[in-house]
């Protein structure tokens, strides 16, 4: 048999034999991006925010407990996602707080378990201060013991993160 014909016929051989996937090495590449996400992952709270809403913005570094959700718009008030009134509404009224939303609160704290007594408003940069003034008056006509208001956080400089 000459030279040619011996590589030829190795050739064969080795077209022949199935190739393999190399698990060793996929494993080490898994490994490492699991420890990737896990060492960035983020320690930020997301709020779930409307469209609607634009909130105002801050600078503070602390993070927010878990409370209700009270969503204020151009046009509607929102208590963990439910409607309770119009912002024209609030505006036409006399009262320095808000019935229906005192007795919704009320209504809410009884159903939980783990009666929370704090709310987190989160507010339309462009209501009025007499609007945010009767939802506060509100909230603590409910017995909310700690009201916060939600913001953008910006760093130092001004900027929007």
């Amino acid at each position: 048999m000459t030279p040619l014909n011996k590589r030829k016929s190795a050739r064969k051989t080795q077209r022949r034999r199935p190739t393999t996937l190399n698990l060793i090495a996929l494993m080490d590449i898994f490994t490492i991006l699991v420890f990737f996400l896990m060492v960035n992952q983020s320690d930020v709270e997301v709020i779930p925010t409307q469209t609607l809403v634009k909130l105002p913005s801050s600078v503070s570094d602390a993070k927010p407990r878990q409370q209700y959700i009270l969503m204020v718009s151009s046009n509607q008030i929102l208590l963990q996602g439910k409607v309770i009134t119009t912002v024209a509404a609030i505006q036409n009224s006399v009262d320095e707080s808000i019935p229906e939303l005192s007795t919704q609160i009320k209504a809410l704290i009884a159903q939980k378990e783990n009666k929370l007594t704090s709310i987190t408003i989160l507010g339309d940069k462009e209501i009025p201060y007499q609007v945010l003034k009767k939802i506060i008056a509100s909230c603590a006509k409910a017995d909310i013991t700690n009201i916060a208001l939600a913001t953008n956080q910006t760093s130092a400089l001004g900027q929007a993160s």
